[in-house]
């Protein structure tokens, strides 16, 4: 018998007021990015961007492919919520089939190192990313295992020129940081990112090859079983 106000389902008391797979009676499951209100299924928060992914709920499906994987699902201590935990070594997670002109793209980023030395160790967002494999472009704004935050034109991280590369943050890597990268106009091409808030590029370029359009990403590089993980990606309209 289950105390007063739950309900027996399956092997397990639940209260069907509030179970998200238990909503209102046994085996009424709710969309996992809702949730059960007074017994009925409460639909997810609106996105409030072109895209979002929190991964609560998985990944969301056929928006994603990964150079070498989509990496895992796992919980994070410091944020009770699931994140995505990188493939170690160097990782590219890029959005498919949405390609976007004038766009923001946020994360929340940090390294995982263990034992491992954080030198050379770089994650990161990407916008306007279109191509793959070795013609893969795309603007991407990073962090360091070093304190630095840089600002590069696709993976392979070249200079862009008319902006800055490498700022000294000061930042520890191994905590969450919210990463931002603005994406405006097409010739020229004005760049601007942030730093948990904070301004550290504001540049624009006209040199060739100027990136019109494409998707968010995800971008880690590492040697020694360095990882990172991601968190509250979205892509939204300036």
């Amino acid at each position: 018998m289950c105390p007063a106000g739950l309900t027996f389902c399956g092997n397990t008391c639940v209260d069907t007021s509030t179970d998200l797979n238990h909503c209102g009676a046994c085996n009424t499951a709710c969309d996992p990015m809702g949730s059960c209100a007074a017994g009925e299924c409460q639909a997810p928060p609106a996105c409030p961007g072109l895209f979002c992914e929190d991964f609560e709920g998985g990944f969301t499906p056929n928006a994603w492919e990964g150079d070498l994987g989509e990496g895992t699902l796992v919980t994070d201590a410091d944020l009770s919520s699931t994140v995505l935990h990188s493939p170690t070594g160097g990782s590219i997670l890029y959005m498919v089939g949405l390609a976007f002109t004038d766009q923001i793209v946020e994360a929340r980023v940090k390294g995982v190192f263990g034992t491992n030395s954080p030198v050379g160790w770089r994650a990161g967002i990407m916008a306007r990313n279109s191509g793959s494999g070795a013609t893969r472009s795309s603007y991407t704004f990073l962090m360091d295992g070093s304190g630095y935050v840089a600002l590069y034109r696709d993976p392979a991280l070249q200079g862009i020129a008319g902006c800055s590369g490498s700022i000294y943050a000061a930042l520890d890597p191994e905590i969450w940081h919210t990463l931002r990268l603005e994406v405006t106009g097409g010739n020229p091409v004005r760049l601007r990112t942030f730093l948990d808030g904070v301004l550290q590029h504001d540049c624009s370029t006209t040199t060739e090859p100027l990136l019109p359009s494409g998707g968010g990403g995800l971008f880690v590089n590492g040697a020694n079983m360095t990882r990172a993980r991601f968190d509250d990606f979205i892509v939204l309209a300036p």
